[in-house]
């Protein structure tokens, strides 16, 4: 599963987990009847859902359903849903190394890998360039890739990338000046990797967290995914890696981890050791190392 599909929703896969971890496995066709919202789908003069069949099938598609001896079952079971959500990320979020991310698919107005390109490209905003609704983010589009882009070309693939986006737990909206906002965020899946990023009782360099993060999180600006993306546009609000400070959506999960009292930002007494987290605007701070509390 690359693309933006509409037809796949994220809430069904939670509750597909849901299901599946309390009843263990289940035949497919009795896990979307299960699912099917009958009384809904007949009131619109409907026998199936457009939504549920898609969403388990992309589930099984990426890995994260098996089917053993005629039944579905999770691959990863007696996981929490947000060890769920953030296998999900991995699998979705990942393409093969080397591979170019603007690829086209032949006869096709969108890319090959629509929602890879999707997530590095609102990362890449930055936490200021807040998106309101699509044609705020096709105006932006327009500036950055041109009037002939693959990418969100209409407001359905816009609106999948959203849920994706809220359910993954890569940002969320807020509203400011009365203008709902949807901001790049990614502390709930920062949070989830803390043990591999920071172990427990333990610090590391600021520059030494980066380079973690670009490898759990390739989608990010300083990751792979987000540097190659990054290079296809025009103009980059979050151009971080090239002036080798943190990522702004990475900056705003580590400040509010610390205000949780997760870790701890820590100077250092070398300012050569110092990376600079951007919160957005003139906005600075120097980290030498993050500690795990």
């Amino acid at each position: 599963m690359t693309e933006l599909n509409e037809m796949v929703l994220p809430v069904v896969w939670s509750v597909v987990h849901r299901v599946l971890e309390a009843d263990r496995e289940m035949p497919e066709d009795e896990l979307v009847a299960c699912l099917t919202p009958t009384g809904l789908i007949q009131r619109e003069n409907q026998s199936s859902s457009r939504h549920v069949g898609p969403s388990v099938r992309a589930l099984e598609a990426l890995g994260l359903l098996e089917n053993v001896d005629g039944k579905l079952r999770l691959v990863m079971r007696g996981v929490d849903e947000a060890a769920f959500r953030f296998e999900a990320a991995r699998h979705l979020l990942s393409i093969p190394n080397g591979t170019d991310p603007w690829e086209e698919r032949p006869e096709s107005k969108r890319l090959e890998y629509d929602l890879q390109v999707a997530v590095a490209w609102f990362c890449l905003q930055g936490i200021e360039s807040g998106l309101s609704t699509f044609p705020a983010a096709e105006d932006r589009l327009m500036k950055q890739l041109g009037a002939d882009r693959k990418l969100l070309r209409d407001s359905a693939p816009y609106n999948t990338l959203e849920r994706w986006i809220e359910w993954l737990g890569l940002g969320g909206f807020t509203t400011i000046a009365g203008v709902r906002l949807l901001v790049p965020d990614p502390t709930p899946l920062v949070r989830f990797a803390l043990d591999d990023l920071v172990p427990s009782g333990t610090y590391v360099s600021m520059p030494e967290f980066l380079d973690r993060a670009a490898v759990i999180f390739p989608w990010l600006p300083h990751g792979a995914l987000g540097e190659a993306v990054a290079a296809g546009l025009r103009e980059v609000p979050d151009a971080s890696a090239e002036e080798k400070r943190a990522p702004e959506c990475l900056s705003l999960a580590l400040v509010r981890l610390e205000i949780e009292g997760e870790i701890a930002l820590e100077p250092g007494d070398d300012p050569r050791t110092r990376v600079l987290l951007s919160l957005g605007g003139s906005e600075r701070l120097a980290v030498a190392r993050i500690t795990r509390r």
